[in-house]
């Protein structure tokens, strides 16, 4: 029924074309899609036709994200491309190394296994030690994602961190998160 009224409103306007300001046009399609869809561009007008074009309005919107809400984009849609160009686009940039931990948690939580280990990796070479000695930071970051993974049902990547994090020897009860 949402889509039905959102879908009227943009047939009432091109209907009205002629009899309706461009400003009264601009504010219904403002009022149904920017501002609830477009965090990023509720304070702005646009023309009626780039606003029927909502890939256009799409585009706009992901351009003018931070760099900390695009890689957050990318990981939770799996785009393993864009979360690749982004951490080399802003590698030299100095941050601490858990700038990636909201990422990190999304693509656990949401099974996206590619983002989720490209992500992994980054945040544990951002350390530059052993694995079995890294800094507790790192290890609740892995934790919390993990968790999201479990309590949504993403049993593949609670198994990856298991097998690749977590040292499954079974002389070694420490607990320790030591090399694969």
């Amino acid at each position: 029924m949402a889509g039905h009224t959102s879908a009227h409103k943009r047939s009432q306007v091109f209907e009205d074309a002629g009899s309706t300001s461009a400003v009264k046009r601009s504010r219904l399609f403002r009022n149904a899609k920017a501002s609830s869809e477009y965090k990023r561009l509720k304070h702005v007008t646009f023309p009626p036709a780039m606003v029927a074009l909502p890939h256009v309005m799409d585009l706009i919107d992901t351009l003018l994200m931070t760099p900390q809400e695009a890689l957050l984009e990318a990981a939770t849609t799996d785009d393993e491309s864009w979360v690749y160009d982004l951490l080399n686009a802003y590698r030299d940039i100095q941050r601490p190394p858990l700038y990636l931990t909201d990422a990190l948690v999304a693509a656990a939580s949401g099974g996206c296994m590619g983002s989720f280990d490209i992500l992994l990796w980054e945040g544990i070479a951002a350390y530059h030690g052993p694995l079995y000695d890294l800094p507790e930071a790192i290890r609740d970051m892995v934790v919390k994602a993990t968790v999201g993974a479990a309590e949504n049902g993403h049993l593949d990547i609670v198994e990856y961190v298991v097998k690749e994090v977590v040292d499954g020897d079974e002389n070694d009860d420490s607990g320790r998160i030591v090399p694969p």
